[in-house]
């Protein structure tokens, strides 16, 4: 069964000869584990698709145990926040603070609201006010699991 999906690539990581793990949080199923096969070959047009931070349209294969990133088309480039290193530390922070208190497979319309919001604000907002919104994001998400001290 294939299915489209709009997801955050979050992480990535060799796996086998040529394949690459990926995880990702998808709009329509969570957070998921998908193999893109022949991603780190030098040619392969698929990798620069599933660049870490990057939004990206997908098209999915059902497996066993795995999705199978069958094709995918990048909506919104990780570029900006490369630019500086504060905003790669709260990108990298975030993805991975989801990667960590998120369950594979648990659909949440309002997360993924919240972690695409930030994704796009970061490569945007001022230097200075990366931090506000990092603290801003990281009261949002943990309120939003359960989390809110009181």
């Amino acid at each position: 069964m294939t299915y489209h999906a709009t997801g955050i690539i979050l992480r990535r990581e060799a796996w086998r000869e040529s394949a690459r793990l990926y995880t990702v949080y998808t709009r329509e199923a969570g957070k998921l584990l998908a193999v893109g096969r022949g991603t780190r070959k030098i040619l392969s047009k698929l990798a620069a698709h599933l660049e870490p931070y990057s939004t990206s349209d997908l098209f999915l294969a059902k497996g066993r145990k795995l999705e199978t990133v069958c094709g995918a088309m990048m909506t919104r480039s990780p570029e900006a926040l490369a630019g500086h290193p504060s905003r790669h530390a709260a990108a990298a922070f975030v993805a991975d603070a989801v990667d960590h208190f998120v369950k594979f497979g648990e659909r949440d319309e309002r997360l993924w609201d919240l972690i695409d919001r930030f994704f796009a604000d970061c490569g945007f907002a001022p230097i200075d006010q990366i931090r506000g919104r990092l603290g801003g994001f990281v009261w949002d998400f943990m309120s939003h699991l359960g989390y809110q001290p009181k």
